[in-house]
């Protein structure tokens, strides 16, 4: 065996895992045409099997630790590509989940714009009331176009002199400072109350609506305003009162696209890592 049988099988390991370059390819390839005992080395290296030849064990036995390089090079090679495959999945996920995200926060945003006209609502309703409450004596007929304008929103409208719940006024000192959701007041002590009727006269027939965010209360320091949704539009105050002070964050909204998008980042910096290392060793072995 002379010393291009050594070249030659020096290389054949590298040359049946194709890493050698083109023009060791070419070398090996005219070489096997030429040598019968370099082409039985490389077909029982190629299929696993026994060859009798001293000296082609040799070469074999000289050549295990190198072919331990090879599969773990392929290893490697198999570990960048599932590492690759999975950071484009944890990107196109991540990209469709934040579509989704922000067509979620753009609904939310729709609704509580929708909604926000309940705040309003309550500041202007106040402002009218008391408005007429301290323009005018005669205060009925405009308190009751008040409540025609809101009618469609309204169940009950009392007015209360101050005077007459000073103390209730002392543990409810909140409305003093903007319209509060409370439970009703009594309807007897209202001067008036006023529904889709007209004028209520039998206050004592009047029956409170249980729950609280149905109810805004408002005090100044002559007079107490309090007005009561109807039943129908309880959905609506309890659908903007969940959104505002239970509603998804941001955060809530956006993390399953931002746990994705930072799964694809660090994937996608190990694939490169893995890449570069898998060029250097390709390098080393030839």
């Amino acid at each position: 065996m002379n010393k291009r049988c050594h070249i030659v099988q020096d290389l054949l390991p590298s040359y049946i895992d194709d890493l050698c370059s083109e023009d060791s390819r070419e070398f090996v390839e005219g070489h096997l045409t030429s040598c019968d005992g370099c082409r039985r080395v490389y077909n029982s290296m190629k299929s696993g099997e026994f060859i009798e030849e001293d000296d082609a064990m040799e070469r074999i036995d000289a050549k295990k630790p190198f072919l331990k390089i090879s599969q773990f090079f392929r290893a490697q090679v198999k570990l960048t590509r599932t590492v690759f495959f999975s950071a484009i999945i944890s990107l196109i996920i991540g990209v469709f989940l934040l579509g989704n995200s922000i067509m979620v926060m753009n609904d939310n945003n729709e609704v509580l714009n929708d909604l926000s006209k309940v705040d309003m609502e309550k500041d202007m309703i106040m402002d009218e009331v008391f408005h007429v409450l301290h323009s005018t004596n005669e205060a009925v007929d405009p308190l009751q176009k008040v409540f025609k304008k809101y009618g469609d929103h309204l169940q009950y409208l009392a007015v209360f002199k101050a005077e007459s719940l000073r103390g209730w006024l002392s543990e409810s000192s909140a409305v003093k400072k903007e319209p509060t959701n409370i439970y009703p007041i009594e309807y007897q002590k209202a001067e008036v109350v006023i529904d889709s009727e007209g004028i209520i006269s039998n206050k004592a027939e009047i029956i409170p609506s249980e729950y609280d965010l149905g109810n805004v209360v408002m005090a100044d320091d002559d007079w107490v305003v309090q007005y009561e949704y109807k039943e129908s539009y309880e959905d609506t105050i309890e659908r903007y009162h969940q959104l505002t002070y239970y509603g998804p964050t941001l955060l809530t909204i956006y993390w399953p696209p931002i746990l994705f998008l930072t799964i694809f980042a660090i994937l996608f910096m190990l694939w490169w890592i893995l890449q570069k290392h898998n060029k250097r060793l390709k390098d080393v072995m030839g």
